[in-house]
């Protein structure tokens, strides 16, 4: 019976109790989307690192990331990559060298890392031959193909089918250059990594360099299950325990701490949010305490204890709060799922995001864990604004309260 009480006194000023219903579904509308966009935005920024350079996980000499020098390689890499691509958890495996060098043309110079790869495996472990905007992807039998960045060609002033010089210093440490043609410009979301990296195939860096082509520096593993990381790379480690064996959490730490950062800022936003509609909500039911305060005063002389009195007020706030709620989380699911779609282009400014390695294609999304945390604080919310409304009716003396007009 209370309940139904507190359920008609909420509607007996339907603007006022719209205004704070549309108010506290608006407030989560944005704090959700908010929360799915940034989600969305760390979820792409991290797929395309995996994809376009990290992989899941990397295999390399021990010493060698210390300073990647050229002398510390993977002595029998084509035996290690073919064990890999005969376990049941590899979806693929490449091996690459990477090597510093310096890429010149008539227009200036640029310090680059060269990656010596296999065209035809790496393209099953990376997709950065999807993202050539020019040229082709090592479609032909020419000598010394290459394929560079777009910021990389706009830097050098080159153009496809242009030579283009790399410098590096062999193993010996002598310099040694060779001349090598441009065959295909690829653009990704990362300007940073469009300028620095530039594919060759490995036969053509081991024979300019005289490295072995039975070794490599790295061979780069793509996984069947991504949510198996940690226990492939544990079975990955005991299986080759002379090599460094690490995961993309391991290698590029800042993606992992990208993911939490974004989660704990929204957190944080959405809090906030909350602290703000609770101003909101205690200042409509204060109005609505006040407004009736003969009301309450007649029904606490006719015999309804004060306890009955405060769960009422309670629980008007709570189905107010609930009701905001729950239309905020609808209408956030219903745009979440929509942009998620549809997806939302930030090519506006997407200079600026590719130079921060984020992606300028976005497709926000959100747990439904969010959604059931989201009904717990807005509850815990309205308890907590109710309580000052409250506690100022149990405050009104029945015989003055009636005779307020």
């Amino acid at each position: 019976m209370l309940a139904v009480i507190a359920w008609r006194n909420i509607w007996r000023n339907k603007l006022r109790s719209g205004i704070v219903i549309a108010a506290i579904a608006l407030g989560i509308l944005g704090g959700l989307f908010s929360i799915a966009f940034m989600e969305g935005l760390a979820d792409q920024t991290l797929k395309t690192a995996i994809s376009q350079q990290v992989s899941h996980i990397q295999l390399h000499h021990p010493l060698f990331l210390e300073n990647e020098e050229l002398k510390y390689r993977l002595h029998n890499a084509d035996g290690i990559l073919a064990q890999l691509l005969h376990r049941a958890d590899v979806a693929a495996a490449a091996r690459r060298y990477r090597v510093r060098a310096m890429a010149s043309t008539a227009n200036g110079s640029s310090g680059i890392e060269i990656l010596g790869i296999d065209p035809e495996n790496e393209k099953k472990v990376t997709t950065v031959y999807e993202k050539l905007i020019a040229g082709a992807y090592f479609a032909d039998n020419r000598r010394n193909p290459v394929l560079v960045g777009a910021k990389l060609a706009d830097k050098l002033k080159v153009r496809l089918g242009q030579k283009i010089v790399l410098t590096a210093q062999s193993e010996e440490g002598t310099l040694t250059g060779g001349a090598f043609k441009i065959i295909g410009i690829f653009k990704t979301d990362n300007s940073l990594f469009d300028e620095n990296q530039i594919f060759v195939d490995y036969r053509d860096i081991s024979r300019l360099l005289d490295l072995p082509r039975n070794e490599s520096h790295e061979i780069a593993v793509l996984l069947k299950n991504p949510q198996e990381l940690a226990l492939a790379t544990q079975s990955l480690a005991a299986q080759f325990p002379d090599e460094k064996v690490e995961n993309w959490r391991e290698i590029a730490p800042e993606l992992g701490m990208l993911q939490g950062y974004m989660q704990q800022m929204m957190f944080i936003f959405l809090v906030i949010i909350l602290i703000a509609l609770a101003f909101g909500i205690v200042n409509t039911m204060l109005m609505a305490v006040i407004e009736r305060t003969r009301e309450l005063g007649l029904l606490m002389a006719l015999g309804m204890s004060r306890k009955r009195v405060f769960a009422m007020i309670i629980l008007e706030t709570v189905f107010l709060s609930l009701l905001g709620g729950v239309i905020g989380m609808a209408l956030s699911a219903v745009v979440i799922q929509y942009s998620n779609h549809r997806g939302i282009d930030l090519a506006i400014v997407g200079e600026g995001m590719s130079a921060m390695g984020y992606a300028t294609y976005i497709y926000p999304r959100l747990a439904i864990a969010y959604f059931a945390i989201l009904t717990v604080m807005v509850i815990v919310t309205a308890i907590l604004s109710s309580f000052f409304p409250a506690h100022k009716a149990l405050k009104l003396r029945p015989t003055e309260a009636i005779r307020v007009e």
